[in-house]
Parts: C-alpha cells; sequence; structure tokens
C-alpha cells in the first residue's frame, strides 16, 4: 500500500523539491513539470500532472499535459491551414520548415514529458513496494 510517509521518506531522500499539504504532495520535476499526488481517506490515491508557468509545450499556460496535447494538436491544424493557404504564395512565404520544425517541437517535448511523467509513477510504485 502506497502511505505518504514512504513517498515523504523517498522524496526528501533523493532531493526533491515538494510542497505537503494535508492530504496532497505537489511534486517539482524538471522544466516546470508537476506532479500531485491526493491521498483519499479510503486509502486509494490519485496522481495528476501539470505544465505550470513557462514551459516548452504551452508556453506560460498551466494545465495539464493530455490537454498539453490536445492543445498543441489544435496548433497543427491551425499551422496546417496557414500553410495550405494560397495568401502563402501571394507573399512568396515557404511555411514548411516551419510546420516540420514545430511537429518536431511539439512530438520532441511530449515525448519528453510523458516519460518523465510516467518514470516518475513507477518510482513511485517502487517506493511503496519497499
Amino acid at each position: 500500500m502506497i502511505t505518504k510517509e514512504k513517498i515523504l521518506k523517498n522524496l526528501n531522500k533523493y532531493d526533491y523539491q515538494f510542497v505537503e499539504n494535508t492530504n496532497r504532495l505537489i511534486i517539482k520535476l524538471d522544466f516546470s513539470h508537476q506532479i500531485s499526488i491526493d491521498f483519499m481517506s479510503n486509502g486509494k490515491i490519485i496522481i495528476k500532472d501539470k505544465l505550470v508557468h513557462w514551459n516548452f509545450l504551452t508556453g506560460g499556460i498551466s494545465m495539464s499535459l493530455k490537454n498539453a496535447m490536445i492543445y498543441n494538436f489544435i496548433g497543427i491544424v491551425i499551422f496546417t491551414g496557414l500553410s495550405t493557404f494560397k495568401f502563402s504564395e501571394n507573399f512568396n512565404l515557404n511555411l514548411i520548415p516551419f510546420f516540420i520544425g514545430y511537429v518536431a517541437w511539439v512530438l520532441l517535448f511530449t515525448i519528453f514529458y510523458s516519460t518523465k511523467k510516467e518514470s516518475f509513477i513507477q518510482l513511485i510504485t517502487l517506493w511503496s513496494n519497499e
């Protein structure tokens, strides 16, 4: 069973930055990524993530990683529409390199944040089995 004391002990041991509330821990990961662990009264826990402050996927907008993926998908759709309009031909703009760069940026940091989140959840599970 995952207990708050086990997680706190290991967070301190491995020098993670965190904020402790009564029934919640907020752990600060790299690049403005936070994981919150809510301890319910029935022994269950809820783990959520959030991109905060200035981050590489949403800029200054705070939101969960799932919402950031949706946000960036909509951005890619809009960018695709802008890239295919005829006005880019009129102004002699080639937006394809910018489009490819944007898609690469979004994929790179989505994979980075997703991997960071999942590895931290596995780490918490490992700590609970100690």
